[in-house]
């Protein structure tokens, strides 16, 4: 999967930032990226978001790997902090080797309509169900690399990020 193409490398202190940008579309979605990221950190390694992690009342999609562990987990929280959905893998991905990440979601509540690979793009490591809808836009900035709210920053690569919306056109796509 890897190229030639040149990668973002997150040193633990840099990010990209979309101001006010709805990036990542509400409903049926698909994220793909590639990260290689090393060891563990105490505090959630943000590789995209459209919230402010850490905010108990923030709503919208996160990308990240969780602390302490290396295991990849996406979620959508509503307004007032419910989680309609979280998905965590159950490979860990903090071995200094890249992964193929892919994030899709069918814009339903219909059992396990939120899926996550690792690696294989084609059997799905993780499934969830979503307990309610998104709203209809997401006002918040789209984040790279970083929590918005926190210094949750990622340290390690990121390639080949896309983000296709429910027509599975392109909304976002940047290859570092």
């Amino acid at each position: 999967i890897r190229g030639y193409d040149i990668t973002s490398t997150f040193a633990g202190a840099g990010y990209l930032t979309y101001a006010l940008s709805t990036i990542i579309p509400t409903g049926k979605k698909t994220l793909y990226f590639e990260v290689n990221v090393s060891g563990t950190k105490s505090s959630p390694q943000v590789i995209i978001t459209s919230r402010n992690m850490g905010v108990a009342t923030s709503s919208g999609f996160s990308c990240y790997i969780s602390a302490n562990t290396g295991y990849v987990v996406c979620d959508y929280l509503t307004e007032g902090g419910t989680t309609n959905y979280t998905v965590t893998s159950t490979v860990q991905i903090n071995d200094g080797a890249w992964h193929a990440i892919k994030f899709t979601y069918d814009g339903t509540t219909n059992a396990n309509g939120v899926k996550l690979y690792v690696d294989d793009l084609t059997t799905p490591n993780a499934t969830a169900t979503c307990s309610g809808t998104e709203p209809a836009t997401t006002l918040t900035s789209t984040t790279i690399g970083r929590n918005s709210a926190t210094n949750n920053y990622l340290t390690g690569q990121i390639d080949r990020l896309y983000v296709l919306s429910a027509d599975d056109s392109f909304r976002f796509h940047v290859t570092f």
